[in-house]
Order: C-alpha cells, then sequence, then structure tokens
C-alpha cells in the first residue's frame, strides 16, 4: 500500500513537471508582427533571399524541359522539379523542387505540400505552416514565430511567408513571399 502511494505522488509530480514543461515550451514562440516581417534579417526573408541567389541575377527566365520536369537557365542553374509538371494546376498535388547551381550541386529546395506547409531549405531552413484554423507558425531552426492567421493580413502585402505560382501549358511562375524577394523567384516558359 504504501508503495502505490509513493508511486502515485511520484507519477503525479512527473505529471505536472511534463505539463509546466510543455506550458514553457509553447511560451517560447516569439510573436511573428508585421514588423518581423518587414525586417530583411527575418529568418524566411533571409531564407528566400538565399534561394533566389541560387538563380542568375540577369534574368530570371528559363527554358521549360519539354517533359516539363526542369527548367534551364543560361548560365547552367536549373529548376528540377520532384514529378514533372502536369498542363493545368487542377492536377497538381504538391509542388517540391531542387534549385541546382551551374555546376549542378543543389543549392536549394522548395516543397509546398498543399497541406498548409512550405518548407524551404538553402543554407538555412524556414517552415511556413498553419498549424490549425487560426495558428500560423514560422520556424527557423530552434526559432519559432507564431500569430493568428488574420493578423498576416494586417501586415503589407507581399511580406508574407508563403508562396504562390501559375502553372500553364507554355509557361510555369514561382514566386516566394518575402520583404527580400519581390517578383517572381523564377519564370520557365517553352
Amino acid at each position: 500500500m504504501r508503495l502505490a502511494v509513493v508511486t502515485l505522488i511520484f507519477l503525479t509530480l512527473i505529471g505536472a513537471s511534463c505539463a509546466r514543461d510543455r506550458d514553457l515550451l509553447a511560451d517560447e514562440a516569439e510573436p511573428l508582427t508585421c514588423e518581423v516581417l518587414q525586417d530583411p534579417t527575418n529568418c524566411w526573408a533571409a531564407t528566400a533571399a538565399e534561394v533566389r541567389a541560387c538563380l542568375p541575377t540577369d534574368a530570371t527566365t528559363g527554358r521549360l524541359s519539354s517533359d516539363r520536369s526542369a527548367c534551364l537557365f543560361a548560365d547552367g542553374s536549373e529548376v528540377r522539379f520532384e514529378t514533372a509538371l502536369p498542363v493545368t494546376a487542377d492536377e497538381l498535388t504538391r509542388l517540391s523542387f531542387r534549385l541546382l547551381d551551374p555546376r549542378g550541386a543543389v543549392c536549394a529546395t522548395v516543397t509546398d505540400t498543399f497541406a498548409n506547409r512550405i518548407v524551404v531549405e538553402a543554407e538555412t531552413t524556414a517552415v511556413a505552416e498553419l498549424e490549425s484554423a487560426d495558428r500560423f507558425v514560422l520556424t527557423c531552426g530552434a526559432k519559432r514565430f507564431e500569430t493568428s492567421f488574420d493578423a498576416l493580413f494586417d501586415c503589407p502585402a507581399g511580406i508574407q511567408p508563403t508562396d504562390s505560382y501559375g502553372l500553364e501549358a507554355d509557361e510555369v511562375t514561382f514566386r516566394l513571399w518575402s520583404v527580400t524577394t519581390p517578383g517572381p523567384l523564377f519564370t520557365c516558359t517553352r
């Protein structure tokens, strides 16, 4: 009986300690504010700039391969899609690609799962995701920022951590939205 009481007290203390640790971890997130997003050194903008640096600076238009699996640039840089792109966006279930430098080395990867999660990897990694109906989270390494999804729309247009794309029969356009990457990241035409 005495062992059962001691065990129960021990388990209660461990449970309380774990709950407190979870609360501390949740409190470690910093607020994701418009001021943070407007700072070109914020982790999303810095990672987007690293991705942008993988492509030629003199032109953002490349040639879409005939099988729609790659976009080739004049300097030898390449965007290689995880799977060949369909002709219409309706057929796309996720968008993932690698950016290769002129020597063929991977410079960055971008994956939009179409499940409210974007992973951008270059020298650093940034993950933007809608974790619940109203909780938007930006994670960069051990650093975590949170805000309500609606609060992102109070910020100036074009700095929200997200992406967009256009997919047509003869053209593909992709954009990482951030303060450091105005305009499309790349456009590929046939």
